[in-house]
């Protein structure tokens, strides 16, 4: 998410470009009341629409804005926060654990 106005306190947001071509490696999916995201009938994660609350990802990849290193010592705490599968097979996300809600800016 990003602080555009450079205000303490002022609400990030990810501009809307993102939703046709992802600038920025990060999504919001739907989860069920455990935090565990929903699958379609494909079994890959579905992304918020507009004013659904969701689950705020970090798809991982290869340029530097986009890895995840994990957490130091710890391989069962780093495979814990990663999703498999997000949006196509192979793909994978970082679960940032924060429950947001969905407004295109």
């Amino acid at each position: 998410m990003i602080n555009f106005v450079s205000k303490m306190g002022s609400c990030g947001f990810v501009p809307l470009i993102n939703s046709i071509h992802k600038v920025f490696p990060v999504s919001l999916i739907k989860i069920d009341e455990q935090m565990r995201p929903i699958r379609d009938k494909n079994g890959f994660c579905i992304e918020c629409k507009r004013g659904e609350k969701g689950l705020l990802v970090g798809i991982i990849g290869k340029i530097a804005t986009a890895q995840y290193s994990g957490y130091a010592n710890n391989t069962e705490a780093t495979n814990s926060k990663i999703i498999e599968n997000v949006f196509r097979k192979g793909q994978r996300a970082f679960n940032s654990g924060m429950k947001i809600k969905k407004h295109d800016c």
